[in-house]
């Protein structure tokens, strides 16, 4: 047996809920009187509603002295009918509120008044999709006069092409509209140009051609800073390089290169000048991970060396360029003396100055700091070189003289002094590069 539903509702506008207008295509036309008998048009079509959202159609009746004579049978959800005092007049609002994706369709009669014979009457509604959005986009810090973009994604799950417009406010911009196909998605660029060091905020604003869509925004926010630039080391010597007859590999000194400001740095270019009895083609600089650097971020810059001929000092003038403003250009000086030196041979004896025992493990206990020696032992009858002695991790080791190279005298030692300043585990190593003799290691603890 079907409800019955009286419409005969004088709400005030606290009652209603805030709803998505969706009007009808006969929105404000008057109901047909037949006699005392109040007619209206047999279809209410809502053609595709997102699911969750209430779309409604309205249907001005005119001037109905009773509205308690007016009754609708049969309504159910996902559907709703109220009559609503407009002025003097009534208007009949229909509404669905779908919450799935699926085709809804009920049959209800009307009652036009008392003693009127009952209309039929179909209430159908198609539930949809709607669409996505990113809720929100934060360009981080930014360097000021600098354009950053960023994208936002939008997706359309509905069965029907939409179209969005967009807009949004100095210093941002995005395009103005763009289209999506059924169940669809696009990432769109948005971009922001900063005068002003500081935050910024701003909103893109998203509308759709859907009828009844309300309308979307998405908050933005972006940093104006400057990038300052700093470097570790401007001046790097290295006191011996051995002749490579082959470059295998080359050795490397690392420089530490720092953003001490609060926008994003971007190195450009590292600008080489040969120096007397120098060669462009014997060195090489280049930023690891990339040329952008985080504002209390830093990177490496390796400096390798190509030295294959020639004994004799070598000398190169390098340029740093940058966007920081106020230091766009960092000078480094290398300098360099090349030799007839051999590799060390991984036959060299590694051992603990205390005990002579062959070494691969040093491990160092409380109280800190602690610290333990090795020694290098070259047995040959000529000096022989390590390229690069260095920590393979970023630990609380530290080595002691803190040398980059290291030259063993021919028969002779060498000492390094490891000291932990608390727990923890690296590796120190003693390469030999551009040949294909390898390399010494110790492993270090600190319990």
């Amino acid at each position: 047996m079907r409800s019955l539903l009286v419409v005969a509702v004088l709400l005030s506008a606290c009652e209603v809920p805030p709803i998505v207008v969706r009007p009808a295509s006969d929105a404000g036309t008057p109901a047909i009187i037949a006699g005392d008998c109040l007619r209206i048009p047999a279809l209410v079509d809502f053609g595709e509603v997102a699911t969750g959202q209430r779309a409604e159609q309205q249907l001005s009746m005119g001037r109905v002295a009773d509205r308690s004579v007016l009754s609708f049978v049969g309504v159910q959800p996902p559907f709703n009918v109220q009559a609503r005092p407009v002025g003097s007049t009534t208007t009949l609002v229909f509404a669905f509120t779908p919450i799935d994706a699926r085709l809804q369709v009920q049959r209800v009669d009307f009652v036009g008044g008392p003693g009127c014979e009952p209309q039929s009457i179909e209430l159908r509604g198609l539930g949809g999709g709607s669409f996505e959005f990113t809720r929100s986009l934060d360009f981080g810090p930014i360097t000021l006069a600098q354009t950053a973009t960023r994208m936002i994604t939008i997706t359309n799950t509905r069965r029907r092409p939409v179209n969005f417009t967009m807009s949004t406010s100095v210093p941002f911009s995005v395009r103005s509209s763009v289209e999506l196909g059924a169940t669809s998605s696009a990432q769109v660029p948005v971009t922001a140009h900063l005068l002003d060091v500081g935050v910024v905020t701003g909103t893109i604003t998203l509308r759709s051609d859907v009828q009844g869509d309300a309308f979307f925004e998405i908050p933005v926010t972006a940093t104006g800073g400057i990038p300052r630039v700093q470097m570790s080391v401007t001046d790097v010597h290295v006191e011996t390089l051995a002749m490579l007859g082959t470059n295998v590999g080359a050795p490397r000194r690392r420089l530490t290169l720092a953003n001490v400001g609060d926008g994003p740095l971007r190195v450009e270019a590292f600008v080489v000048t040969p120096g007397p009895n120098s060669d462009l083609s014997e060195v090489s600089l280049s930023v690891l991970g990339g040329g952008i650097v985080s504002p209390g971020a830093s990177k490496s810059v390796d400096v390798r060396f190509f030295i294959n001929a020639r004994p004799g000092p070598r000398s190169w003038h390098v340029e740093l360029r940058s966007d920081d403003p106020l230091q766009p250009v960092v000078p480094i000086e290398i300098t360099a003396n090349a030799a007839v030196v051999q590799p060390c041979a991984t036959a060299a004896l590694l051992s603990t100055s205390s005990t002579g025992s062959p070494a691969d493990l040093i491990s160092l206990a409380p109280p800190y700091p602690a610290s333990a020696t090795l020694r290098l032992t070259n047995p040959s009858s000529q000096e022989c070189l390590f390229d690069e002695v260095h920590l393979a991790g970023a630990s609380t080791f530290s080595i002691t003289p803190p040398v980059d190279q290291l030259i063993v005298p021919a028969q002779g030692t060498a000492e390094v002094t490891v000291t932990a300043m608390g727990p923890g585990a690296d590796t120190l190593r003693f390469l030999t590069v551009g040949t294909a003799v390898g390399y010494q290691q110790v492993s270090l603890q600190a319990h």
